[in-house]
């Protein structure tokens, strides 16, 4: 039967006993095999797409690294060879010679000034370099904030800011009265332990006092006649002047009196009500200067001379302190609020004056620190000027070297990418003539069927 099928005309053009004569002759296996081949010689599909994106991005990154080598170079009268992708295929061509140079140039510029740097940098290793430039301008930074960005100070100006010495006195006489008020509000509850009728008593005499005039000749609560109780008359009439006060309870007069406090102060100030105030101003100047200028991993790792040559200053720092002053201690557990809230207030009111005396004297050793360009003394600010001056001769090749890395890091992926697209493409030309394969084994399984 195999034999005479090729004779067999049963019907006409495509269908099931063509496909019965495909899978029987094996030509199913060679349709199947054309129309893999046309797909894999097809350009737009995977197999000759590879990493097409991949490789745009790259290519264009490299443009990118080489043009920024050119721009980072052209003050230095360097000369940037137009290089592309496949430079980088020679690990000792070119390119690679090229950024070496760089580098070398690089370290070679900074290596003036290594006495001022740490002595474990490796000057030619491109991340210390950066690391050195970062530290730089870090340092740079710190001095530009001035004094101010010494928190302790920063916080003290801002009392002082707000308490100039009218405002200082109306704070004091509105802390005076406050603790005076405690005084009486803790008089007045020891009174209510003595006595359950206390504050009935207070407010009777208040409600009398806000309501009758005279004196009070009978009881406020039953208009009962006093007369044969002078004593409790007397009483009542002594608290016709306490106030609202006598007829609360002790919490109720310490929160009116935090309130009072608070609102005795600028706004601006009451935020500060209940952070940590410096009782110290100058000890505590002293911490964030060495945390800022001397303990910095910057200065401490890589600016070793900047590092030296602020600590330095540190023996003409003002050396006047705040005094201290005695803290308030609370009559009862209870009121252990307000003696706190009175204590800071006093703080702040001190903390103004010490600013107010000593101002001048911190800002004219702030002063020495950053002298104007072309003082006689080493400062660290004129320190940093010369390392500027140093680094930003090295700071063309450095960028230069950093970009030509960059662009053989992209140039090594485009290359890559490039030889096996081109790999690919061979072996689609090569298979090319098989395209047809496909139509000339359908066109056979028609014609035998």
């Amino acid at each position: 039967m195999p034999a005479r099928m090729p004779h067999l005309r049963l019907d006409e053009g495509r269908g099931k006993l063509t496909e019965a004569v495909q899978k029987l002759t094996g030509l199913d296996e060679l349709i199947e095999l054309g129309r893999f081949i046309q797909g894999l010689c097809h350009s737009s599909r995977d197999y000759l797409a590879y990493k097409k994106a991949e490789l745009a991005t790259s290519k264009t990154e490299f443009e990118k690294q080489i043009e920024r080598a050119r721009s980072a170079l052209s003050p230095v009268d360097v000369t940037v060879p137009s290089f592309k992708p496949s430079d980088t295929n020679t690990k000792d061509g070119a390119m690679a010679q090229f950024g070496k140079m760089l580098n070398d140039k690089a370290a070679e510029l900074i290596a003036t000034v290594s006495a001022d740097l740490a002595s474990d940098l490796v000057l030619t290793d491109p991340k210390v370099q950066k690391r050195i430039v970062v530290a730089l301008a870090g340092a740079e930074e710190d001095l530009n904030g001035g004094i101010a960005s010494l928190s302790t100070w920063n916080l003290v100006e801002t009392i002082a800011s707000a308490l100039p010495k009218e405002a200082r006195a109306t704070v004091r006489d509105a802390r005076a009265k406050a603790a005076e008020t405690l005084e009486t509000a803790v008089a007045y509850f020891q009174k209510q332990k003595a006595d359950s009728k206390f504050r009935l008593k207070a407010s009777g005499a208040h409600w009398h006092d806000e309501n009758l005039a005279g004196p009070i000749e009978n009881c406020p609560l039953c208009v009962s006649s006093l007369k044969g109780n002078p004593d409790l008359q007397e009483e009542l009439e002594a608290l016709r002047s306490a106030g609202e006060a006598a007829t609360r309870h002790l919490q109720d007069n310490v929160n009116a009196i935090m309130v009072a406090l608070a609102e005795a102060l600028p706004l601006n100030l009451r935020r500060l009500l209940g952070d940590a105030l410096p009782r110290k101003p100058r000890a505590e100047m002293e911490k964030d200067y060495r945390r800022k200028f001397v303990e910095a991993e910057r200065y401490a790792k890589v600016l070793l001379k900047f590092r030296v040559l602020a600590e330095a200053t540190i023996a003409a720092m003002p050396d006047t302190e705040l005094a201290d002053a005695t803290e308030r201690v609370a009559p009862l557990s209870a009121t252990a609020n307000v003696a706190e809230r009175l204590d800071k207030i006093d703080l702040m009111c001190r903390l103004a004056e010490w600013h107010e005396d000593h101002c001048k004297a911190w800002s004219d050793w702030w002063a020495k620190l950053t002298p104007a360009e072309g003082a006689g003394d080493e400062s660290p600010s004129s320190h940093l000027l010369h390392l500027n001056k140093s680094l930003s001769e090295a700071e063309p090749y450095r960028i230069g070297a950093d970009a030509m890395r960059l662009a053989w890091s992209q140039g090594r992926t485009a290359s890559a990418i490039q030889k096996e697209q081109a790999k690919r493409q061979e072996i689609a030309n090569d298979l090319a003539p098989l395209k047809q394969l496909s139509n000339l084994a359908e066109a056979s399984a028609e014609r035998d069927h």
